[in-house]
């Protein structure tokens, strides 16, 4: 199953749905979509990529609420969503490299010119630097 179902409109985005949890246990998430200016409350994530891209560097698996899905994301922003999500709650995040599909250059190019909007509506912007 794809992790990634497409977006149809032109203010459309991906939400991150990150579900509670503590420590080292997995991080667990659903994606869902919203529209910009119409989309439940959320926090938009800014972090420091790092240097860790590329093959053979250390990676952290997400996985889809269910375990149906799973995707890899660089170790920087697993620690990071570690530290960001509540252990009672879940949370509504838009992070760039979960919440657009990052294998496909037209939603990618689409996504990065909607940006200044992404991180203008939300309600908080979070910077992880590591």
């Amino acid at each position: 199953m794809a992790v990634y179902n497409p977006l149809l409109e032109k203010d459309e985005i991906r939400l991150l749905r990150l579900e509670p949890g503590v420590g080292s246990a997995q991080v667990k998430f659903s994606l869902f979509h919203a529209r910009l200016g119409k989309s439940p409350t959320y926090d938009a994530v800014s972090y420091m990529w790092g240097h860790d891209d590329g093959p053979g560097k250390p990676k952290t698996a997400l996985s889809a609420t269910g375990g149906r899905r799973a995707i890899q994301i660089q170790e920087n922003l697993g620690n990071a969503l570690r530290h960001l999500r509540l252990k009672d709650k879940a949370r509504t995040l838009w992070v760039d490299a979960i919440c657009v599909d990052q294998a496909n250059d037209d939603e990618r190019g689409h996504q990065i010119a909607q940006m200044g909007k992404i991180y203008s509506q939300a309600t908080t912007v979070r910077v992880w630097l590591g």
